[in-house]
């Protein structure tokens, strides 16, 4: 072994690998097992200490082995150089190991605090056969060959398993079965930690969706985590529920049990645009001079000096201006449901928009948007789903109602929306 390459032999012939520009040696893992048995361990040094132990025991006529690893483009990545072959297996069939995993690459599974590389297969979960020597378990109530479960994930799969390995943002503990080649027969897995931002909760099917920024996981969670970091005055566990929750896209921390389910959520902040907003507000809005009002409260909610800076979320119509959602509420022929965060100065940071009713005369309707005119002479856009749950309109089918025959015929119709803000339906009037 040199500055710039190393010479080993293999099956009576000699190779020579050189490190140079098209394989830097800065990209090269060097590790050396100092131990004459299976007993010892991989410590990971530099080019430089690992060509002096070769030199030291080449001179004193040690008998040396070497594995090389390669990566997908054919460069060497790592380089392992042992006194013993020992250093490649275990005297048992199988040894275990568990541990938090530091990385996945190219197949070598390395646990943190170890220099001991373990090689995945190819496939996990597969079909069990008659060979009394393959490694089987259960994964999701079903017996498979070389099992891989992951705890936390609402999906075994290796795929899964891999993003959550090299994911900075999760900590991956693992348990594992591996042969004497030390490659990995079966696998249980679950999360410690986690955060990202938040996708979705989902309490009634227990599972959250969480994006990391580099993955997106469903993982499996408790019907009622607990909550940290929440004042009950403005903060219930329900308002984390569904896709169009005011915390979606809020930095979330999740806490796991013993059996690797989400039992905990934190949230940073409270699901609005600036760090101060901490108080949420919710109802059907009324009318206001200068501010947002709810029905049954007398207070006045002002916006924010800079109207720009208030985040809008219309779940029924495209439009996200301020100035059509103030339209909106001080229109008589809609009743609009609102969730509003508000600053430390009690003003509108972020607001939600749920519409629940709205009346007016067809205006015009394509496959993506129905259009009415309302009482007052305002013109809306809401979002039309593929198929209504509530259509009534003399001589119209949906089809028909979406390639425009009913555009200007004077139809006066009711629309009806889900809790969601999506549109369930339209009936004559």
């Amino acid at each position: 072994l040199t500055e710039n390459r190393i010479e080993i032999s293999t099956g009576g012939k000699d190779y020579t690998y050189a490190f140079g520009a098209k394989n830097p040696v800065e990209n090269i893992r060097f590790y050396v097992w100092d131990s004459t048995d299976d007993e010892g361990d991989w410590d990971t040094v530099s080019e430089d200490a690992a060509i002096k132990k070769v030199d030291d025991w080449l001179e004193a006529d040690v008998k040396l082995y070497c594995q090389l690893d390669f990566n997908t483009g054919d460069k060497i990545s790592s380089i392992e150089i042992s006194r013993t072959k020992k250093a490649w297996s275990a005297d048992d069939d199988q040894n275990e190991r568990k541990g938090t995993v530091e990385s996945l690459d190219d197949g070598i599974l390395k646990f943190s605090g170890s220099n001991t590389k373990y090689t995945m297969l190819g496939k996990y979960n597969g079909k069990t056969s008659d060979d009394d020597n393959e490694v089987t378990g259960t994964v999701d109530g079903k017996t498979v060959k070389n099992p891989l479960n992951i705890l936390s994930a609402c999906t075994s799969s290796l795929k899964v398993f891999e993003k959550m390995a090299n994911d900075d943002d999760l900590e991956l503990y693992a348990e594992i079965i591996a042969d004497g080649d030390n490659k990995v027969q079966a696998i249980e897995a679950k999360l410690t930690k986690a955060e990202g931002t938040l996708v979705e909760f989902n309490p009634s099917e227990k599972y959250i969706k969480i994006d990391t920024g580099k993955n997106e996981f469903k993982l499996n969670c408790q019907k009622k985590p607990m909550l940290t970091d929440a004042e009950e005055d403005f903060f219930e566990l329900e308002d984390l529920e569904g896709e169009n929750s005011l915390y979606v896209g809020q930095k979330i921390e999740l806490g796991f049990n013993d059996s690797g389910v989400v039992n905990k959520l934190t949230v940073d902040g409270a699901g609005s645009k600036t760090s101060n907003a901490s108080v949420k507000v919710k109802g059907i809005a009324v009318a206001a001079n200068d501010g947002l009002k709810l029905k049954g409260d007398s207070t006045t909610y002002r916006w924010l000096s800079k109207t720009a800076d208030i985040g809008v979320h219309n779940n029924s119509m495209p439009s996200t201006a301020l100035s059509v959602v103030k339209k909106m509420i001080e229109d008589d022929s809609l009743e609009v449901y609102v969730e509003a965060r508000l600053d430390e100065k009690q003003r509108v940071d972020s607001i939600y928009v749920y519409v629940r009713e709205a009346e007016g005369e067809l205006v015009s309707c394509d496959k993506d948007y129905v259009r009415i005119k309302t009482e007052a002479g305002n013109t809306y856009s809401f979002n039309l789903p593929n198929k209504l749950d509530e259509f009534e309109m003399s001589g119209m089918t949906q089809e028909k109602l979406e390639d425009g025959r009913a555009d200007g015929k004077g139809y006066n119709v009711k629309l009806a929306f889900k809790e969601s803000g999506q549109l369930k339906g339209i009936v004559e009037k």
